[in-house]
């Protein structure tokens, strides 16, 4: 059934190149198989079609239930640009300002010194250069309502000045999530799923690890040792009552490909004008230096935008992001300039394939030379391991 509907899927322009198909599928099964990762779903969207949807391995591997392109995973912080967006089109709307202190339109918003009330603006806090701490303290493993985070965000202390260093933070995120709710008095959700999943008919994607499990198809999390070769079943995370606006969406390759679809035509989706093309090029800014290291010459050092790095892959522009929480690991990645998309969905964190494995597929779609990034990132993490 899985191979039905992956040929399904795929248009003339796989079908004339079906060596390759095989070549991609050989490699994932390589790669899943030497990092130990139980599933993992991947889907390839080109000019507008998703033209590759498969999954490898299993959502539920003491059951032995296979992975499929309809499987649910949650995306963690590839949720960050749902928010952006969702953020933008209110901006659009006119109802907030990138650049004025975000406290001249949402007054309830408290800041830890008069200072960065007086400066901190929408725009510093959807691309993580307020200066204050990105400590996960206030929201993680609680069960805190989104209104309770947002009010501890006074409580972080401020680690750099304004505007001079990238400081990753998922309180801001969720003080975002509700803001919305005070500006427009729509949650997160109602606001996210009228604006942007019901136009893209993303009627799969869910906000709570509660309603993944009531479908017939999801992923369970694992804990896995790539040197010691074992699986161990974990626990789902649960508490993303407050933190879903920063990394609780639950969604799958067929939803996701028509979130990608619509970010590659700067919007449209059905030849209807889902989000502002406004919007996108907003999020596409570069904002900030995320970091200034290169590992890899291939690679540019990375810049944030609004909830996506923005750098360079072998003189191709990207956006990317990735998303981790326990048990899971997700890449959404784009080459607007190429009209290519990848989505790379896998049930265990504890693994690097995420990041590599965007860039061999790349190398393929792109025809550009390959590299053995597989190879490049295991012996570079096992060098790790035995420091």
């Amino acid at each position: 059934m899985r191979n039905l509907l992956i040929l399904f899927l795929l248009p003339a322009f796989i079908y004339g190149q079906i060596d390759t198909v095989n070549l991609i599928n050989k490699r994932i099964e390589k790669i899943i198989s030497e990092w130990q990762v139980p599933g993992c779903a991947i889907g390839i969207i080109k000019n507008g079609t998703l033209i590759y949807a498969k999954g490898f391995g299993y959502r539920d591997l003491e059951n032995k239930l296979p992975v499929t392109p309809n499987t649910l995973f949650p995306i963690a912080s590839n949720s960050k640009l749902f928010t952006s967006t969702a953020i933008g089109i209110i901006v659009n709307e006119g109802k907030l300002e990138y650049d004025k202190p975000i406290k001249f339109n949402v007054p309830e918003i408290e800041f830890n010194t008069s200072t960065l009330n007086n400066e901190v603006t929408l725009r510093d806090m959807l691309c993580h250069r307020t200066g204050i701490s990105g400590t996960d303290d206030i929201w993680y493993g609680s069960n805190s309502t989104r209104a309770e985070v947002f009010s501890k965000i006074k409580s972080l202390e401020t680690k750099a000045t304004i505007r001079t260093e990238f400081i990753y933070s998922n309180a801001m995120y969720i003080a975002l999530g509700e803001l919305i709710k005070l500006k427009i008095n729509k949650t997160w959700e109602e606001y996210v799923k009228e604006k942007i999943l019901s136009p893209l008919d993303m009627s799969h994607t869910v906000f709570s690890i509660e309603e993944l499990e009531k479908t017939l198809d999801y992923a369970k999390p694992y804990k896995t040792d790539f040197i010691k070769k074992t699986f161990e079943p974990i626990d789902f995370y649960r508490q993303t009552k407050a933190s879903t606006p920063a990394m609780g969406i639950n969604s799958n390759i067929i939803d996701l490909s028509h979130w990608v679809i619509c970010q590659l035509a700067t919007g449209k989706f059905n030849q209807k004008e889902i989000i502002p093309n406004s919007v996108i090029r907003e999020t596409m800014k570069p904002l900030t230096v995320s970091s200034s290291s290169i590992k890899d010459k291939e690679l540019s050092f990375e810049l944030y935008g609004m909830g996506r790095t923005l750098r360079t892959y072998k003189n191709h522009l990207m956006s990317e992001h990735g998303g981790a929480i326990n048990g899971f690991r997700s890449q959404i990645t784009l080459f607007p300039d190429d009209s290519l998309g990848i989505i790379i969905l896998t049930n265990s964190a504890d693994h690097k394939i995420a990041s590599f494995l965007q860039l061999e597929i790349a190398d393929v779609m792109l025809s550009l030379e390959k590299t053995q990034w597989h190879e490049r990132t295991l012996d570079r993490r096992k060098k790790e391991l035995e420091k």
